[in-house]
């Protein structure tokens, strides 16, 4: 805290001027043009963060934006508000994650024709919230893709840090209950019952478990046909991740595959998450997302594939090993 004030004093000129851009983007959303002002936001929130050192961009994320009266104008949205709020101890929970799908506390989302409808539906259609809604197409097809290499009732699945497992929903392996077994692991005992309650008699078991243990060997699983973490690794250091991939390529069986997803380096909208939402991801570049596979038996390694999102706001890695 103590460097974040330090940078708070050195840097107020400049956080009086991006004060003055914020001033634009405010004006512009209560006047009615919500879509534009919230545009305009964005775009100077990346230019700074971009311009920006570390601190001098925290301190002014964590002292200064959120004094700014757009602040209040933006948590009108229920997704960011949740995320700055925590509800639940940590950002990006399976209920805020509901609101990207349409799903779960969407059906309470305010009226459109509202201001607070309208500040929601310009943040649902960020090119951020549209990568979330893309991973989640893609888990859904790599579901599906293994229970029609395994056979009807004989693919075993794992999804690490599930959620609300909302995949299950797109997946139409899961629908028709032709997977074998889908165990979905998570540290939150409120979203596993969630699982629980909508997707019983799909073959999908809820597990409550942590990174920690999985790394530790205390939750143990093998001969698995697909192990995957779709947000998870956006909240792990280098050394934490790379240590986990390769727990979860021991896991599956050969002939198996691995996926992680991450998002990727200069999102547009990491300035606004960070600001406004309280939401510090660890964002890679392809090549470190390449470097979390790099202590995995290069011999039995079948093949490596990685792929952009359309927007290019998330990274995913798959890894099959060799039958």
């Amino acid at each position: 805290m103590r460097l974040i004030l330090r940078e708070l004093f050195l840097n107020r000129s400049l956080f009086n001027f991006m004060g003055s851009y914020m001033d634009k983007a405010y004006k512009l959303i209560r006047s009615g043009r919500v879509f534009e002002g919230g545009a305009h936001l964005r775009d100077i929130l990346a230019r700074q963060r971009a311009a920006m050192d570390f601190y001098s961009w925290e301190a002014f994320a964590r002292l200064e934006a959120v004094r700014h009266p757009i602040k209040e104008i933006m948590h009108l949205c229920p997704m960011t508000s949740r995320s700055f709020h925590k509800p639940r101890g940590y950002a990006g929970d399976a209920v805020m994650i509901d609101h990207i799908y349409g799903l779960g506390d969407a059906k309470f989302a305010p009226h459109p024709a509202t201001l607070e409808g309208q500040v929601y539906f310009a943040t649902m259609n960020s090119a951020s919230i549209r990568a979330v809604r893309f991973r989640r197409d893609i888990l859904a097809k790599l579901i599906d893709e293994t229970v029609k290499k395994a056979g009807d009732g004989q693919a075993r699945i794992l999804s690490i840090a599930a959620g609300h497992l909302r995949e299950a929903e797109l997946s139409q392996a899961i629908r028709e209950k032709r997977v074998g077994e889908l165990i979905a692991f998570d540290q939150d005992a409120e979203s596993l019952a969630v699982v629980n309650h909508d997707y019983a008699g799909l073959n999908i078991h809820p597990i409550q478990g942590t990174v920690r243990q999985l790394i530790g060997g205390k939750a143990k699983y093998s001969g698995l046909d697909l192990v995957y973490a779709a947000g998870l690794f956006d909240y792990l250091e280098q050394p934490v991740g790379k240590r986990l991939v390769e727990k979860m390529f021991d896991m599956v069986r050969p002939g198996g595959k691995i996926m992680i997803a991450n998002f990727t380096h200069d999102i547009p909208d990491a300035g606004y998450m960070e600001a406004l939402m309280d939401w510090w991801l660890i964002y890679r570049s392809p090549e470190q997302v390449i470097d979390l596979f790099s202590g995995l038996p290069q011999e039995r390694i079948g093949k490596l594939e990685a792929f952009y999102d359309p927007d290019q706001n998330i990274i995913f890695a798959t890894v099959s090993k060799l039958a």
